[in-house]
């Protein structure tokens, strides 16, 4: 049983982000699903992980987002709630902001995807054989083995509530 959808197709890179972020495998999940169409996959996700840390994170990406909205839109939004504040990216708003203790502040915002800085760490990884910040073939295995069986989590779970 498998088939794509948005978890799969886009959500593998939010999973190897949050590794990143937090320099922690993932040690368990559990994939949630909401349907708009009737497609096997599910149109809407929630994936939340367990990591190795102690840490959790909730990846949420979705096909259907605003899909019966006049005024359909783009969200894009990572949140990083710690114990010591928050720090918020909204890449339609154009925002970076982290708030603690001390109050609130403005970062500088930049797009999430700085495609020179990435082709020069190719290069490099080229040339080199290593990267310090690219992910490796088999990290993208193990994201996608996630994605995959979070999605296959949500059938399952839509197929059994029948």
């Amino acid at each position: 049983m498998f088939e794509g959808g948005p978890m799969v197709d886009c959500g593998t890179h939010q999973i190897d982000l949050a590794m990143f972020w937090l320099n922690s495998d993932v040690a368990a999940y559990c994939g949630h699903g909401a349907w708009a169409d009737e497609y096997e996959a599910p149109d809407h996700m929630w994936l939340h992980m367990d990591h190795s840390n102690g840490a959790h994170t909730v990846v949420e990406i979705s096909y259907s987002y605003h899909h019966t909205s006049k005024d359909r839109r783009l969200e894009f939004v990572y949140e990083i709630i710690g114990t010591g504040g928050v720090i918020r990216y909204d890449r339609e708003a154009k925002s970076f902001i982290m708030s603690n203790s001390s109050g609130t502040y403005e970062l500088d915002f930049q797009p999430e995807k700085n495609f020179e800085g990435m082709y020069e760490e190719w290069a490099q990884a080229l040339h080199t054989g290593k990267s310090d910040l690219l992910t490796t073939a088999e990290a993208g295995m193990k994201v996608t083995d996630i994605a995959r069986e979070a999605t296959n989590d949500a059938i399952r779970k839509r197929i059994n509530s029948r």
